[in-house]
């Protein structure tokens, strides 16, 4: 999270506003955010259409913040909630729903 956050929300979307303004900046790093993880869920239109609500939202918090902290929480969080989600299922799954 703290690397995608430097280059998305520090670095493209400081480039994007400048060249076109804050909601043109929202727009194309959420896309670009979505579009490097394409691979990592291919065949999950609902995965790809998830991280780029995702990508949307750290964006427009970005831009309301003038920060990139606030979006590094929010992925951190997410990322973790999402680790935690499934070390749980995958504990769940291994000692039969006894934990």
């Amino acid at each position: 999270p703290f690397l995608e956050e430097f280059i998305f929300r520090g670095f493209l979307f400081r480039v994007f506003e400048q060249l076109a303004g804050p909601s043109v900046a929202v727009l194309m790093t959420a896309v670009l955010f979505a579009s490097l993880h394409i691979p990592q869920l291919w065949g999950s239109w609902a995965g790809i259409l998830l991280i780029l609500g995702v990508g949307y939202i750290l964006s427009a918090l970005r831009r309301h913040s003038r920060s990139i902290i606030p979006p590094i929480i929010v992925h951190v969080t997410y990322n973790s909630m999402l680790f935690f989600t499934f070390a749980l299922s995958t504990l769940v799954q291994e000692t039969g729903g006894a934990v």
